[in-house]
């Protein structure tokens, strides 16, 4: 029983019967001897003829055959593997003569990395982008014969080769493995021969009409007995039945050892087992899935405080599995009692359980806790683990958030995370107007308008159309225009000053005041300069300005006298017009220049293409082939220089050609 599987280690109580009785078993052993003819070959030589084959081998008896079998059977052949042809097909290739590339997959391309560092296809450097290589294990993609060494021909002969085996059958079939036979059965009868017959088997007749035939050995062919030994064994053996699980099964113990069975014969053990395996996967599948759970229940519930109640409930289920398979595993043996006394104890752990579950779970008042202390991240935590009922602690807890905020963006994302209805979100927006109109009156006070009008922008339309957001716009109108007046742009200011007055500040009229003072000291010193101006690019530009000063000033609260606007209209309409003539005969000028600079450029390269011509001809003249009077070229001269020694073996000088 301690080589089956989850067996216990006392098992009597498990045994339902037990039967003995005697078997009359049969046991014969057979020496068993082969013979057969088989061909063998070698290369033959190269200058041997061929032969047929001089003998039948069907016809020959292996257990009688002639006494020169090998003289006389030898005769050369063609060589079967090769066709005579001494050379095979390489079966690397396959007689192409290449193989494909192991290191691109026969592709060409492979993966790398270029010059300038890029990854990309590049040419295999194996194959160089071929996708096959040489094969190295053939020559054109043929390989020598291993059979005939390239000669072409085979030498065979026959030979005879044996074989022998021994066989014991038993009917009933027992087996005591390699022991004595004696040491488990009494031997009533043996018999001992070259063949050992029915006839001589007198104390056996009882057991030969069921049994002789069932251990006579089966014989190839080839094959024949040349010994054997009969024993007619009077075996004991007890059958015991047990039950496990509510299932029976009965086994053999042979011998006068009581030899038992191979564990693979048992069922109910090894069935048993397997429920007890689920039975340890479930549990394994209950601790997991109740750790899963716990995590599923919200982020309040995987932080420290909890942590010690799960690992409470892990260890108490733990408990309760072991104990539920001690419990089982006697309830599977039928010891019911033990499975109680095993299975009660598990309650306990059970409540430790239920506790810490309870025990783990957030609460309301510890969320306000946390809240009162300002720890912002845990009041997040325990809310999590909270329902519907926990929503003003949310609310308070947004609100808190927004009251850390330093801008008013960060306060308005914040804001809303805050339910619409509640007392919160008004304050939350009320305390990001305070943050806008503050961040509006520091980059004011850093001369920062514009940034300040982009602040004031993020509050409420009711606060920006309340009086503090109409004086806080009032103010950037005002620093925008002093900016403006700054850089003489007269619009700008005016706008600005407009919009000031319309959200009613009192200084955009003394500010608008000092702008017309300004732009009509800018215009008489203007008119100072233009007086004294010769230049007429000079005098157009003093005349736009000052009719734009002008222009500025026509307005009720500081009117300008016609006559100056009319003085500055006709000067500046007189100097565009020479201006403009003075242009035109600038551009006539500098065109005029061009086409002459044109002409000395067309000069210069006609006189370079007559000198090229020029010195073209003396070069062909000075390299032309000079001609000897037997009508061939001379082979060391030519036209140019002097021609003494010229042709002197070819009839002297003909000319030049």
């Amino acid at each position: 029983m301690r080589q089956l599987p989850s067996a216990p280690t006392r098992g009597v109580d498990l045994v339902r019967d037990v039967m003995y009785r005697r078997r009359t078993v049969g046991r014969l052993t057979s020496e068993i001897e082969g013979r057969k003819l088989v061909w063998q070959d070698k290369p033959a030589a190269v200058k041997q003829p061929l032969s047929p084959v001089p003998v039948d081998a069907s016809r020959l008896d292996p257990w009688n055959p002639p006494r020169d079998l090998e003289h006389a059977s030898r005769y050369v052949c063609t060589c079967d593997a090769c066709g005579g042809e001494g050379k095979l097909t390489c079966g690397l290739c396959r007689g192409s003569a290449r193989v494909r590339c192991d290191d691109c997959n026969g592709e060409g391309k492979r993966w790398g990395h270029a010059k300038n560092g890029a990854r990309r296809l590049l040419n295999c450097q194996s194959c160089r982008g071929k996708g096959d290589l040489k094969c190295d294990y053939c020559s054109r993609g043929r390989v020598d014969c291993d059979t005939c060494k390239t000669s072409k021909k085979l030498e065979r002969w026959l030979s005879v080769d044996t074989w022998s085996r021994t066989t014991t059958l038993s009917h009933p079939p027992v087996d005591f493995g390699n022991e004595p036979i004696e040491r488990d059965a009494t031997i009533i009868a043996t018999a001992r021969g070259h063949s050992v017959a029915a006839t001589d088997l007198s104390e056996a007749s009882g057991w030969i009409e069921d049994g002789w035939n069932r251990v006579q050995p089966e014989l190839a062919r080839g094959e024949r007995v040349y010994a054997q030994r009969f024993e007619l064994l009077d075996v004991p053996s007890a059958d015991l039945t047990y039950s496990v699980f509510g299932r029976q099964q009965t086994v053999t113990f042979d011998g006068l050892r009581l030899c038992p069975p191979s564990v693979a014969s048992d069922r109910v053990f090894a069935r048993r087992s397997k429920f007890l395996k689920l039975g340890l996967v479930a549990s394994a599948l209950l601790l997991v899935i109740f750790a899963l759970c716990w995590i599923q229940r919200g982020a309040y519930f995987t932080t420290d405080r909890p942590s010690g109640y799960l690992a409470i409930s892990l260890l108490g289920l733990a408990v309760i599995c072991g104990l539920a398979y001690r419990g089982l595993w006697n309830f599977t043996l039928g010891r019911r009692r033990r499975a109680k006394f095993w299975m009660a104890p598990a309650l306990v752990p059970a409540l430790f359980v239920g506790a810490s579950i309870c025990l783990s779970s957030p609460s309301i008042e510890r969320a306000r806790s946390y809240l009162a202390l300002h720890d912002l991240p845990d009041t997040e935590i325990e809310l999590s683990g909270l329902g519907a009922d926990a929503d003003d602690v949310r609310a308070d807890l947004g609100l808190a958030r927004v009251m850390d905020a330093k801008t008013c963006i960060d306060a308005s994302k914040l804001t809303s995370a805050i339910a619409a209805a509640s007392k919160q979100h008004a304050r939350a927006i009320a305390y990001a107007d305070d943050l806008a109109l503050a961040g509006a009156k520091d980059a004011l006070g850093l001369d920062h308008p514009q940034e300040a009008s982009l602040t004031l922008n993020c509050a409420t339309q009711t606060l920006r159309d309340g009086p503090r957001g109409h004086a806080m716009r009032a103010a950037i109108a005002l620093t925008m225009a002093r900016d403006c007046r700054a850089r003489s742009d007269w619009d700008c200011t005016f706008m600005q000053v407009k919009a000031a007055e319309q959200l009613g500040s009192k200084d955009a009229t003394a500010l608008a005041q000092e702008t017309y003072a300004q732009i009509e000291t800018e215009l008489d010193q203007t008119l100072t300069q233009l007086r004294a101006e010769r230049d007429t690019s000079k005098r157009v530009d003093l005349e736009r300005i000052g009719l734009v000063l002008a222009t500025h000033l026509e307005q009720p609260s500081s009117p300008v006298a016609s006559a100056d606007v009319a003085l500055l209209t006709s000067a500046n309409k007189r100097d565009t017009a020479q201006l403009a003539r003075d242009e035109e005969a600038a551009r006539r000028r500098a065109e005029a220049e061009e086409r002459r600079q044109a002409q000395l450029a067309a000069q210069a390269e006609a006189r370079r293409q007559a000198q090229e011509q020029r010195e073209a001809a003396a070069a062909s003249a000075f390299e032309g082939a000079l001609m000897c009077n037997d009508g061939t070229e001379s082979p060391s001269c030519t036209c140019g220089g002097s021609h003494r020694g010229c042709c002197s073996h070819h009839g002297g000088v003909a000319g030049c050609r």
